[in-house]
């Protein structure tokens, strides 16, 4: 968790993340209005462990200090805790609040 603090911040200091979260307003949807965090938007790869044999690759969308937002071919391969591996979080254990065919939405295990 301070981890990803860390990055938020970071990113946040950024003119280029500024101009991202401001520009999420016009891709806002039904779903995104019930974020209780500002998300910062981040579009960089990860890596869902299944087991220690099994991982998925993933596209991580955004973070926030409560969650995640990622994409991958086939959501319902993901249990609804696991573990996301990505160079710039670490690791870190999500549990998913929801989920469509290709998304999931997660907050911290």
């Amino acid at each position: 968790m301070a981890e990803i603090l860390k990055v938020l911040r970071r990113w946040s200091d950024e003119p280029t993340s500024a101009a991202l979260m401001g520009s999420m307003g016009a891709e806002m949807t039904d779903m995104d209005e019930r974020r209780t965090e500002a998300r910062c938007r981040v579009d960089q790869g990860g890596l869902i462990t299944l087991d220690e044999h099994t991982s998925l690759e993933c596209l991580i969308h955004d973070i926030s200090p409560t969650g995640i937002k990622i994409t991958l071919p086939n959501a319902k391969d993901v249990p609804d805790t696991f573990l996301l591996m990505a160079s710039y979080l670490g690791e870190q254990v999500y549990e998913v609040v929801w989920r469509t065919d290709e998304m999931i939405g997660a907050k911290f295990a």
